[in-house]
C-alpha cells in the first residue's frame, strides 16, 4: 500500500513538471521593435517599454536585447488584450506616449519616434561602433574596442550612471584642450543620461525630463520640470540645499545611477593628442 501511494506521488510530481513545462514551452517570443519615423531615417532607438494585459495596470518590463531598438519578451498570450507602449530610454526622442500598441507575433513596432536635440547631435548606435571611435580619437583600434564596447553595454542595460560619468568626464577633457563644440555635445549627454536615470528612479515619464537645448555653456539646458525633479531626487541621496553639487548633475548624482559607482574617471581617460583633434562628427548621422 505504501509502495502504491510512492508511485501515486510521484505521479502526480511528474504530472505537475510536465504541466509546467507545457505552460513554459507555449510562451511565444514576441519582438519589440523601437525606431523613429521613416521621414527622420527609421533610426533604431533605445526604449523602455510598458505591459498592460486587459485592463491591469502598466507594468513596465524587459527581456533580451540584442541591439538597440529591439527588445525581445516571451508571451504565453499574445492578442489584443495585451497592450504595450514605449517610450525613449535615452531621452533622444520623444513620441505620444499614450499611443499603444496589441501584442501580435512576431512583432510589434512603434516606428513614430521624433528625434530630440541630443539625437540630432550623437547617435547612441554611433557610440557602440568602434569605427566611429577610432576615427574621432585617432588613436589605435583598441581604445576605440572598448570605449565602443562599454557604451553597448551600458546603453542596452541601461546603467545611467556610467554613460552620465563617460559624457561628463569627454567633456571636460574636450573643453580643456578648446574643443567647446564637441564638448557641448558630450555634456549634454551626460546631463540627459542623468535626467533619464532620476526619471526611471521617480518613475516620471522619460519624455518629462529631456534636455531642453545644447547650448555654450557648461551645463545644458534643463526646464524647471526637470531641475524641480533632478533636486527632489538629489534629497533622497542625502545631498542637502548647502552641498556645493545641489542642482547640478554631479558626480554625487552620476553615481547614484545605475553603473555609476562602478565607473571610474579614470576609463575615459584621452591622450593629449585625441583631445585636441576629437571630431564628434563620427558620432552623428549623416545630413541629407
Amino acid at each position: 500500500m505504501r509502495s502504491l501511494s510512492k508511485r501515486f506521488s510521484a505521479l502526480i510530481i511528474t504530472s505537475a513538471i510536465l504541466g509546467s513545462a507545457e505552460v513554459s514551452a507555449a510562451a511565444e517570443k514576441v519582438v519589440i521593435v523601437t525606431q523613429s519615423t521613416p521621414e527622420t531615417g527609421s533610426t533604431k532607438v533605445a526604449a523602455r517599454i510598458w505591459r498592460r494585459a486587459d485592463t491591469g495596470s502598466w507594468e513596465e518590463i524587459d527581456g533580451e536585447r540584442p541591439e538597440i531598438g529591439v527588445l525581445e519578451v516571451a508571451e504565453t498570450k499574445c492578442d489584443i488584450s495585451v497592450s504595450y507602449k514605449a517610450a525613449a530610454m535615452w531621452g533622444t526622442h520623444t513620441r505620444d506616449v499614450t499611443a499603444t500598441h496589441s501584442c501580435h507575433e512576431p512583432q510589434v513596432v512603434f516606428n513614430d519616434f521624433i528625434p530630440t536635440g541630443i539625437a540630432d547631435a550623437i547617435n547612441l548606435e554611433q557610440l557602440t561602433n568602434s569605427t566611429a571611435w577610432v576615427a574621432a580619437l585617432g588613436t589605435s583600434p583598441g581604445d576605440g574596442e572598448r570605449f565602443a564596447q562599454t557604451f553597448q553595454t551600458a546603453i542596452l542595460q541601461g546603467n545611467y550612471g556610467t554613460v552620465a560619468i563617460a559624457g561628463s568626464e569627454i567633456s571636460a577633457q574636450l573643453r580643456k584642450a578648446g574643443n567647446s563644440r564637441d564638448a557641448d555635445v558630450f555634456a549634454a549627454l551626460s546631463v540627459q543620461a542623468t535626467l533619464s536615470g532620476i526619471a526611471k528612479a521617480n518613475k516620471i515619464e522619460p519624455e518629462a525630463l529631456n534636455v531642453g537645448q545644447i547650448d555654450t555653456a557648461n551645463y545644458a539646458a534643463i526646464g524647471d520640470d526637470a531641475k524641480s525633479a533632478l533636486e527632489t531626487y538629489q534629497k533622497t541621496i542625502g545631498l542637502e540645499k548647502t552641498s556645493p553639487g545641489f542642482g547640478k548633475t554631479g558626480w554625487a548624482t552620476m553615481r547614484s545611477l545605475e553603473g555609476g559607482n562602478t565607473t571610474a574617471a579614470a576609463q575615459w581617460k584621452l591622450s593629449p593628442s585625441a583631445a585636441i583633434k576629437f571630431d564628434a562628427s563620427h558620432f552623428s548621422l549623416p545630413k541629407e
